[in-house]
């Protein structure tokens, strides 16, 4: 497994956990019935973070087709179509969704306020609107952010706000 996906597999390993607490996914030996994640994904490049994905749910113990499975909608770079095939994967009523990349997460965060969404690869998701600060989203969104600057410059944060986070 080369450097890149093994950072991802990490990475994703971390935000499913996230997805878990979110959405309320029990672990499978008591749930009843597969979960369904939905997955919005631009495609091309980024199918290393969907291929993360299911490593690490397997990691947890989610064996895809029995404890957990995937509606997958891969837009295949056509960015026009990220809000169609967000309305699509509302449809399949997926328990949650993941999404990679600002666009895609944009299109699912206007079609659901209810379905709790986990984001990856997204640089600063205040910026873009994805939430509304680091120490409270204020909505059905959370995820991993690919930050430039250390948390404790970006305003908003528990850190900027409390000097103590880090001591």
């Amino acid at each position: 497994m080369n450097r890149y996906r093994s950072i991802n597999a990490d990475l994703v390993c971390g935000v499913i956990a996230l997805l878990g607490m979110v959405a309320g996914i029990v672990p499978p030996s008591i749930q009843a019935g597969p979960a369904v994640i939905g997955v919005l994904t631009p495609g091309g490049s980024y199918d290393p973070v969907l291929e993360g994905l299911r490593e690490g749910m397997a990691k947890l113990g989610f064996k895809e087709g029995r404890e957990i499975s995937y509606v997958v909608e891969d837009s295949k770079g056509d960015v026009k179509s990220f809000e169609a095939r967000a309305m699509k994967l509302i449809e399949s009523k997926p328990d949650g969704i993941f999404t990679v990349t600002t666009m895609p997460t944009l299109a699912v965060k206007k079609a659901t306020q209810t379905i709790p969404i986990v984001f990856s690869v997204i640089g600063d998701p205040i910026q873009v609107g994805v939430v509304a600060s680091f120490a409270s989203s204020q909505n059905n969104l959370t995820g991993v952010a690919s930050l430039k600057e250390p948390l404790n410059n970006c305003p908003g944060s528990r850190a900027a706000e409390d000097r103590s986070f880090f001591s």
